[in-house]
């Protein structure tokens, strides 16, 4: 149990390091950051969907192989795709970021109730920080900003309010053990 509350520890560190990371480019850069995100996840489809390819070659040509084969070909496809159009991809990524945001804020609040409460350490205000995560995403899925740039930036402010809450959940339970 207490390996699982180490590495769970140790999970929210980084995932609060990377909020932070993304929140402040976001906040800084909307518009450029933006683009090379969806650019680096481009690179990052095709890199999956060669790979991808490589194991089915590699395979005795199972049935679900196949199935792996065509997958990787839409991978590839959409790699593409978000190289070639980064300006409309950009402009659809906000509901990918929003649910992201959502599922560290839900994570973030089952952990305040879980692992904060059974340590003993003050838990209810990081629930409420969480709580005020989960809005913050169904905020950017709902996307009522009219400019993209303004977007990106409560996005960003978004996922730095949820890295601060995952590193200061990390740090309050470091300090208790």
């Amino acid at each position: 149990m207490k390996e699982k509350v180490k590495s769970a520890l140790q999970n929210k560190l980084f995932t609060g390091i990377v909020f932070i990371l993304m929140g402040l480019g976001l906040i800084f850069a909307p518009a450029e950051y933006m683009l090379w995100i969806v650019r680096i996840m481009g690179i990052l489809l095709i890199i999956a969907a060669v790979v991808r390819v490589i194991v089915f070659i590699r395979s005795e040509k199972q049935a679900a192989d196949v199935v792996g084969l065509v997958l990787s070909l839409v991978l590839l496809a959409a790699g593409i795709y978000f190289i070639a159009n980064p300006k409309f991809v950009a402009t659809q990524i906000h509901f990918v970021l929003g649910v992201l945001v959502i599922i560290q804020g839900a994570v973030g609040f089952v952990h305040a109730i879980t692992v904060l409460r059974k340590a003993g350490v003050p838990w209810v205000p990081y629930m409420i920080l969480f709580l005020i995560v989960i809005a913050l995403g169904v905020i950017i899925v709902w996307n009522p900003f009219r400019a993209a740039a303004w977007l990106y930036r409560f996005i960003g402010i978004a996922m730095l309010i949820g890295g601060i809450a995952d590193i200061a959940a990390f740090f309050m339970k470091k300090k208790e053990q």
